[in-house]
């Protein structure tokens, strides 16, 4: 029987490049619901529409297209063969199913034709969820879109997908895990060079290790005077607790990478496969400098970079702007509500680490919650600046930043605490490093 005569229930259309394992999953999947269905494995030249597909979208009920990044980029060209294909099913007045497989999708750019904009944009996007809720969103797409529309189904069928559903499921999840993690690998990169990756790294760990790549900021090595240094006067800033923070004294710092952020509970549990409770955007708190550093080792196992944390000298330093201080008292502004949540605006909790849920202000390396938000380990361990104190701090290290309990001395750029470092406390948590 010639492709003109046969009939399919649905035409699925997709982009090669980021749609060709949705689509090919999305075709087993319905196929097994006993959906008979149309898709094209081979991408068509632009510019030559050929008749098999012509007729296949003329003899299908359903025409689907799966929205994946950049599936519309190429719709401004007229011989775009995804373009063609839209245009001809809506020249058969085909009912549109537009999929949206992984949030992923960057809408449609200018240029493309109006009819073709209103028609993706005016029907509403099947959401379906290539991972441990694929059977669910898939029967709910069928459900609501397909089933209405199409009605030949069999009992055979149902029972045969019913037995062949779930390795159908795992498959598709396993090629698709397998195809992100090799397109993720080739597509992060450090100071423009590849990163040379662990063997059985996961996506999840993939992508949050390219969150924390993206996060790094480069400071220029420098020196400066560590510490509260004293006003005009001689006298210190009511803000400055002698005790700790003084006398200053000269660091020479190396040039160094430090995060923008404070690692997130996200982050935290794909680098170190824990299951750590909280909101994934949130900094992950109540972990002890042992574990921190524990993180910064996982990280380094996995891109072979020496991650590390930061020591109270490459803190302070970056707080205070690097290698063109800014002579703030906190970091970015002489205003803690400019730059931090503390006590004052916090509500009494801390905040997503992501810049839009910040205060509008940061230093001038592009640093985020230097000042406030939650406390953070340093890799040093606790003594008094001045050594004639006689106060025994063993076992303590450095914690900087203040956090969202915080009063304004608490979260300058010199204050310091010690913690012990097998402490676990709920508002202290910790940035990562990384040497140049």
């Amino acid at each position: 029987m010639s492709n003109k005569l046969q009939r399919y229930d649905v035409f699925i259309s997709y982009r090669r490049d980021g749609g060709a394992q949705y689509a090919r999953t999305l075709q087993l999947m319905l196929e097994m619901r006993g959906y008979r269905v149309f898709l094209d494995y081979d991408e068509l030249v632009d510019g030559q529409f050929s008749p098999k597909i012509e007729a296949a979208i003329h003899n299908s009920t359903i025409y689907m297209i799966v929205l994946s990044k950049g599936s519309m980029a190429r719709c401004a060209n007229e011989g775009d063969w995804v373009r063609l294909e839209i245009e001809q099913a809506l020249k058969a007045n085909k009912r549109l199913v537009p999929v949206n497989p992984d949030g992923t999708f960057d809408g449609i750019p200018a240029g493309v034709p109006q009819h073709i904009r209103e028609a993706v944009e005016s029907t509403q996007y099947s959401e379906i969820s290539f991972g441990q809720a694929l059977n669910a969103t898939v029967d709910l797409m069928v459900k609501n879109r397909l089933r209405p529309y199409v009605s030949h189904l069999h009992a055979w069928q149902f029972i045969a997908g019913a037995v062949l559903l779930l390795i159908i499921a795992a498959v598709a999840w396993s090629v698709k895990s397998d195809y992100d993690i090799g397109r993720l690998k080739e597509r992060i990169v450090f100071e423009g060079n590849p990163v040379c990756w662990a063997d059985g790294a996961t996506l999840e760990q993939l992508e949050a290790a390219d969150e924390i790549f993206r996060s790094l900021r480069p400071v220029q090595g420098g020196s400066f005077m560590q510490g509260a240094q004293p006003l005009a006067d001689s006298t210190y800033h009511e803000n400055v607790e002698l005790e700790f923070e003084t006398p200053a004294f000269a660091v020479e710092v190396p040039s160094f990478y430090m995060s923008q952020y404070e690692v997130t509970v996200g982050q935290w549990n794909a680098i170190m496969r824990d299951n750590r409770p909280g909101e994934p955007g949130m900094p992950v708190t109540g972990v002890t400098f042992d574990e921190a550093q524990q993180f910064a080792v996982a990280l380094s196992d996995l891109t072979t970079k020496l991650f590390r944390l930061p020591t109270e000298s490459e803190w302070e330093y970056a707080s205070r702007g690097g290698a063109t201080p800014e002579n703030f008292m906190y970091a970015g502004s002489d205003n803690p509500a400019d730059v931090a949540w503390y006590a004052a605006n916090s509500g009494g909790k801390a905040h997503a680490c992501a810049q839009g849920d910040l205060p509008p202000s940061c230093t001038a390396g592009d640093l985020f919650n230097m000042s406030g938000n939650v406390s953070e380990w340093c890799d040093t361990p606790f003594e008094p600046y001045d050594s004639t104190l006689n106060l025994d701090y063993s076992g303590s290290m450095v914690v900087r930043g203040g956090n969202y309990l915080s009063e304004p001395y608490e979260i300058t750029v010199t204050h310091r605490e010690p913690a012990q470092a097998n402490s676990s406390i709920p508002t202290l948590g910790f940035r990562i490093a990384l040497s140049k």
